[in-house]
């Protein structure tokens, strides 16, 4: 990281850098296209564009009408902001997370809004830099997203292994994905129990239900032998 990029590092910045012979002049945060916008720019290279100034647009649109240096264009430009491909990946990354991020930035005592707004203190080569570093941390909601487990500190991590055997992992060891099934399998066999339970109540009622009317007919028929056998003796 070039120390001349931390201190340019402002609200409102600008930077010119060189590419194809043309010296071009931009913003240093490409948040000023709006989150929106920045989390197209990886599948939207030409909306790079839109973060020069009037003059560089117009210059760089004209020197190539048909894009074949686009692709140049665009990572002179990150590599320039200091981002690069993999630091813009990282963003769209936290756009597309931004309940995560929001979490993490507050721990930090960060402001998610001092990023998303281009006018705020927190830049988008900051939030990568914070990226890194929650990335290989489990304890953090970035980290934890990544290693696919709920948010746990290294110590706590290290105490499941611990107790943990072969035949049963750990709750904190267990991804939200692992978890999930677990729980739709026990929601499964519960409601198979249950099931279950049903059609043994009905086979008993049934069965309750035969033996009362066996009863009754044998009863009925011993009545009616017996109104023969009286009618007989008379």
């Amino acid at each position: 990281m070039r120390a001349g990029l931390i201190l340019a590092d402002q609200p409102g910045a600008w930077t010119t850098f060189e590419s194809g012979g043309l010296t071009i002049r931009a913003r240093i945060d490409p948040m000023w296209l709006g989150p929106e916008m920045l989390a197209e720019l990886v599948d939207k290279p030409q909306l790079v564009r839109l973060l020069f100034d009037t003059r560089s647009q117009v210059t760089s649109a004209s020197s190539d009408p048909f894009g074949r240096k686009l692709g140049r264009l665009f990572t002179d430009y990150l590599d320039a902001v200091g981002l690069g491909l993999r630091g813009l990946v990282q963003l769209q990354f936290a756009l597309d997370h931004l309940d995560l991020v929001e979490l993490d930035l507050l721990r930090e005592g960060l402001e998610i809004r001092d990023w998303l707004d281009p006018a705020g203190q927190l830049s988008s080569r900051r939030v990568v830099l914070l990226l890194e570093d929650w990335r290989n941390r489990p304890e953090t909601c970035v980290g934890a997203r990544r290693l696919n487990i709920f948010p746990a500190s290294k110590a706590a991590i290290a105490a499941a292994q611990a107790v943990s055997s072969a035949e049963e992992t750990h709750y904190f060891l267990k991804s939200p994905d692992q978890i999930d099934a677990e729980e739709r399998q026990l929601r499964r066999d519960r409601e198979k129990r249950e099931r279950i339970a049903r059609q043994q109540a009905g086979v008993l009622a049934a069965k309750a239900a035969s033996e009362v009317a066996l009863q009754e007919a044998r009863a009925e028929s011993l009545r009616m032998l017996e109104q023969i056998t009286s009618g007989g003796a008379k």
